[in-house]
């Protein structure tokens, strides 16, 4: 009989220990992102050893996926050389100390045989339960291509060219899209370029999001202070609202936030909400930044270059009430 309650005693542990793992996901508490820093300005390993970055993009899981809250996808821009700029995935448990999921993991791709990679999106796709990574392959004068990196576990990555422009034949250059899944629909955001004067905001959409409508392409109205063109931008929601973080090209090179009910009508505010400046970590620009919410707070994974010419990402908390005066 003591052997029986042994048994069953130790049954139950396992149940509840397993029960435990699952309810929690891996055994790791939830995530409040406002215990993150104010600011910071973050170390962020490359590849290539040089440690500068660029062109942020953060995944937020609050329970943890694979046993780590943030992922993030950058890519190396070691003094502006863009045959380094090759998509690199790092992961984190408090969303300041980054590092491979395993040694050597990166660079996920390689350069193409001319031109470069730029400008990676990662998103987290719940009907195929893998991880999805967006980023362009760009060659000048000819083509561009979306690439898309799938993978379940991080560590596994599988490539595919899901959109071509033929820039010969008129096809826009493109920067940054950024991908967001509403209603069972993929949205993908990005900056149709001209040139840096003359650039506008598009969308187009997909329902699995790797079969994208190309020519179906839609404008999004904005209201952005005069003379300033979109460069680089990412989207994002919450609850309530989507927003779009936006930095400009040239003249204007700070960062804005605006925020929409239908992803077509944008509201931005009218000041900046990261400046350069000197004493923001001697910043000579602000460039493509991304954004994640928890209740009230937006956190801010900004990348910017020095006075120093070296690119580099740090991050930002602010409140939304008292950006929106709420």
């Amino acid at each position: 009989m003591k052997i029986v309650y042994i048994i069953l005693i130790i049954c139950l542990i396992e149940i509840g220990c397993c029960n435990f793992v699952r309810e929690d996901n891996n055994g790791y508490k939830s995530f409040n992102i406002n215990k993150l820093p104010n600011e910071i300005l973050l170390f962020i390993p490359t590849y290539d050893g040089f440690n500068q970055s660029v062109h942020p993009d953060v995944l937020f899981f609050p329970k943890t996926r694979e046993g780590h809250h943030f992922y993030l996808v950058m890519t190396p821009y070691p003094w502006g050389k863009n045959r380094y700029e090759n998509p690199s995935l790092l992961v984190s448990r408090d969303g300041t100390n980054f590092y491979e999921l395993v040694k050597g993991l990166n660079p996920l791709v390689l350069a193409p045989p001319y031109g470069h990679n730029n400008d990676p999106d990662i998103i987290f796709n719940s009907i195929t339960e893998t991880f999805n990574i967006y980023y362009l392959e760009t060659m000048p004068p000819d083509s561009q291509n979306v690439i898309l990196l799938t993978s379940q576990d991080g560590m596994k990555w599988f490539k595919k060219s899901i959109i071509h422009y033929d820039l010969h034949s008129g096809d826009p250059l493109i920067l940054s899209p950024a991908i967001i899944f509403v209603d069972d629909i993929f949205y993908m955001f990005y900056v149709r370029a001209w040139r840096a004067s003359q650039t506008a905001i598009n969308y187009i959409t997909s329902t699995d999001g790797e079969r994208w409508e190309k020519d179906s392409v839609n404008l999004v109205i904005t209201n952005f202070p005069d003379q300033f063109a979109p460069w680089h931008l990412d989207v994002f929601q919450d609850e309530n609202y989507f927003y779009m973080l936006v930095c400009g090209p040239y003249a204007d090179l700070n960062l804005y936030l605006g925020r929409s009910v239908d992803l077509k009508y944008w509201a931005f505010l009218e000041e900046p909400i990261i400046k350069r400046s000197a004493s923001f970590f001697d910043s000579e620009r602000i460039y493509r930044s991304c954004g994640i919410i928890q209740d009230d707070i937006l956190i801010v994974y900004f990348s910017i270059r020095t006075n120093q010419k070296s690119w580099q990402i740090g991050l930002k908390k602010f409140s939304l009430a008292d950006l929106y005066q709420e």
